[in-house]
């Protein structure tokens, strides 16, 4: 499962990240378009409502999710890959991008519950805390090493080879591959159900909760809030307009490891003494004036602000991203976990949607357009981050005026 999840997190950076923004660019689409086909995932994995009911309809259904995996990843990264070459009109290849990823989205909204409950019934819970810390040091560690490299390699070959970027998107499948042989290793459960197979268990059974109901509406508000500034966007921001290289961005994101490695144990000490909801709300809202200040970055400034910004979120991200994990099983009972996991993916799902969607159409509305505050020109990119710190300090402070209902 280590092996599985050290591959995810290197494939996220290649196939999600930078590289991403960076590849859709490539190919002729502005921020706007590059914001649309980001949130199209996010729309497609609303039909995690139908996993329960598909899923639970097989005793043994692990053949079923190594087939939908090696699906997904054949739509979402090769065909993708190989589209840009196939359409040459803009608009028809951003309609052609929008429909294969909707599609990969739909498959890898059906399994994507299955494949977590698969895992989740390795990971006992009392070592559970552990064992997201090390997905996430040892994730970002190896992501990190291979990302560098790539990026190094980018910034030095894309003017005169700018096939680079399929290169990359080549080496993401060529993982993925391996992604889907160690996702089948874990061991299948015995499913646990007290109910029936229904579709509408997956309202029925977490409306029903009211402690689960309140764990998911802190997690889907936090989601929306760091969806709002699309981070295809933000990357397409850096590197197109203020000519960040990828060299540097990808370094401030490989130094995350040292972070965790040296920050994670206190973090931890902290939700062993408090409670998983507090250690995140307090780290949330440390995290708000970094956004704002990372908002006036520019082609000028971005050695300094990015590098004081950044690795200053790389020590609040610790604890924030360690016990965030965890948010949506805190009250999330041992019975029917397919119907409670379905309706977190769909809360966060359509959490990220709507805050990505409506990121995007300010930027589309915004345009060219901008205001001048403290000598630095604020485009669109940048509003969206003066707006996302401010939502970094109300959501959590919300969480902690309303603790008692989680707890």
């Amino acid at each position: 499962m280590l092996i599985y999840s050290l591959i995810v997190s290197v494939n996220a950076y290649l196939t999600a990240g930078v590289f991403y923004s960076g590849f859709l660019a490539h190919t002729g689409m502005d921020a706007s378009q590059v914001g649309l086909v980001a949130a199209i995932p996010f729309l497609a994995n609303l039909f995690c409502i139908f996993s329960a009911d598909l899923l639970g309809r097989f005793r043994k259904r692990k053949v079923l999710l190594i087939c939908a995996r090696f699906l997904y990843h054949t739509l979402n990264i090769l065909t993708v890959t190989v589209l840009p070459y196939v359409v040459k009109d803009v608009n028809a290849r951003t309609v052609s991008f929008c429909a294969i990823v909707f599609v990969a989205g739909i498959i890898n909204a059906l399994s994507q519950p299955g494949i977590t409950e698969l895992h989740l019934s390795n990971i006992p819970g009392e070592i559970r805390s552990d064992y997201f810390a090390y997905v996430q040091t040892l994730g970002a560690g190896v992501a990190g090493a291979a990302i560098l490299l790539l990026a190094f390699l980018q910034d030095r070959l894309a003017e005169a080879n700018p096939e680079i970027f399929t290169w990359i998107r080549i080496i993401a499948y060529v993982l993925a591959l391996l992604d889907v042989v160690f996702m089948a290793l874990p061991s299948e459960p015995e499913y646990k159900r007290t109910e029936k197979v229904k579709l509408s268990n997956a309202f029925r059974l977490p409306l029903k909760n009211r402690k689960y109901m309140w764990s998911i509406l802190f997690v889907s508000l936090w989601t929306f809030t760091r969806s709002f500034a699309v981070a295809n966007i933000i990357d397409n921001y850096l590197t197109v307009t203020s000519r960040v290289p990828y060299i540097f961005i990808c370094a401030i994101n490989a130094s995350y490891t040292l972070f965790l490695i040296f920050f994670q144990r206190p973090w931890k000490k902290l939700i062993r003494r408090t409670s998983w909801f507090k250690t995140f709300a307090i780290a949330a809202i440390l995290h708000s004036p970094t956004t704002i200040l990372y908002a006036f970055t520019n082609s000028v400034n971005f050695i300094p602000v990015m590098l004081i910004v950044r690795l200053t979120q790389h020590v609040i991200g610790v604890g924030a991203n360690v016990a965030f994990a965890n948010l949506p099983y805190v009250n999330m009972p041992e019975e029917n976990r397919t119907d409670y996991m379905s309706f977190n993916y769909i809360a966060q799902n359509l959490s990220s949607f709507i805050g990505m969607s409506l990121g995007t159409l300010w930027i589309r509305l915004i345009g060219v357009n901008y205001f001048t505050f403290f000598g630095v020109n604020i485009t669109g990119p940048q509003q969206l981050l003066l707006f996302q710190g401010v939502l970094q300090f109300l959501v959590p402070l919300f969480i902690l005026l309303s603790i008692k209902k989680l707890e």
